[in-house]
């Protein structure tokens, strides 16, 4: 704990000087915490001292050091089973959560000492009540220091340890706070509800709302009702469009490169508009199965071309073109422009400028896409 408050207060290049320290620790550490850091002659008074940090800064009394309770109630003495770990979690959730509701204060916590499981119980309880101001911390001290129990932080004046058979000035230590990432979902309990549960009920509700956000809705294309379906959302689409639309899902649907399962994206499900261009006869097919009756041919006539000049191929990456921003903006009213939505979209593989070299088609993992008929 002192390593952690020199490292945040004395040696950090932007320095935050904690006006209170909390102190989670069980019945057997209870008394070394109490004597160690607490009172006029204990570490935090001198670490305050020494390093001339504000006169009400790291404010600590005994009501500041929280023994943890067993799942009887009873003062935890170690944490040894499960039942114990699940109810230290509590313990330290409830902290944690009680300081978090305060927005006038931010956490600086540290997983530093105690129990492994403490460490992750913590990290766990900040993460799901914490918000994106608070901060986790690891703390790393240089050997042998981190050896020595009287080593709390590397003083200002000489003091020396005695470690294996030779003196060691403390002056030398060096000691590196390490900051951890952490998704802060503390909003989102509070917003769905959840923050009041137990820490796995936390957890698992969490989980299952993110489930149900990010797996995507599956794509269902019916050429020749020229209509797609995402989710429980009909979108009717015109011929040229349905046909286009089915064109490129059935690339995706049918691709089985191990990154596009998981929703990359590859050459194969992603063509050129020249290579469109040389598989017409497909797109033609697809073409037909959505033109009602009574529309003109000459979408047809320039699938089944026979030329291949210039001039042809012009007209038909036009016309490509053309189709293609029109279905993406009807996608777009219908899904919106969102994260979610662009999945859904005709859009470019990579960055290539050269429209003939440009790839495109779907973000949405193949076992996503379904094409009837």
């Amino acid at each position: 704990m002192t390593e952690t408050l020199y490292a945040l207060a004395v040696a950090s290049p932007r320095p935050v000087v904690p006006s209170e320290v909390h102190v989670l620790t069980t019945q057997r550490g209870y008394p070394r915490v109490v004597a160690t850091l607490l009172g006029p002659d204990g570490a935090l008074a001198r670490l305050r001292a020494e390093y001339r940090l504000p006169p009400d800064s790291l404010r600590c009394t005994p009501a500041h050091v929280h023994v943890l309770a067993g799942p009887d109630g009873r003062p935890l003495d170690d944490i040894r089973t499960a039942e114990e770990s699940r109810a230290a979690g509590e313990g330290i959730a409830a902290l944690v959560r009680r300081l978090a509701a305060d927005d006038g204060v931010r956490l600086h916590c540290s997983l530093a000492g105690g129990r492994k499981t403490m460490s992750v119980l913590l990290a766990t309880a900040l993460q799901l009540h914490g918000r994106p101001g608070d901060r986790l911390y690891h703390v790393l001290v240089s050997e042998p220091f981190e050896q020595i129990p009287e080593f709390l932080y590397p003083p200002r004046r000489p003091t020396r340890y005695r470690w294996a058979g030779r003196m060691v000035d403390a002056r030398r230590a060096r000691v590196e706070l390490v900051e951890v990432p952490f998704v802060p979902l503390g909003a989102a309990a509070r917003l769905l509800g959840y923050s009041h549960l137990a820490l796995e009920r936390i957890a698992a509700e969490l989980e299952a709302e993110a489930r149900g956000r990010l797996v995507p809705e599956p794509l269902a294309l019916d050429p020749a009702r020229h209509r797609a379906r995402v989710g429980d959302r009909s979108i009717a689409l015109p011929p040229q469009e349905a046909a286009l639309y089915a064109f490129y899902a059935t690339l995706r649907a049918r691709c089985r490169a191990q990154a596009c399962q998981g929703g990359g994206r590859c050459p194969s499900c992603h063509p050129t508009d020249d290579e469109i261009h040389d598989r017409r006869p497909e797109l033609a097919a697809l073409y037909g199965a959505a033109q009602p009756r009574g529309e003109g041919n000459r979408v047809a006539a320039l699938l089944w071309a026979a030329k291949h000049d210039a001039r042809e191929l012009e007209e038909f990456r036009a016309w490509l073109q053309q189709t293609r921003s029109r279905l993406n903006r009807r996608l777009r009213d219908v899904l919106g422009a969102g994260p979610r939505g662009r999945h859904y979209l005709v859009a470019a593989m990579g960055n290539e400028t050269a429209e003939g070299r440009r790839r495109r088609g779907l973000g949405l993992s193949p076992r996503f896409v379904r094409v009837e008929g």
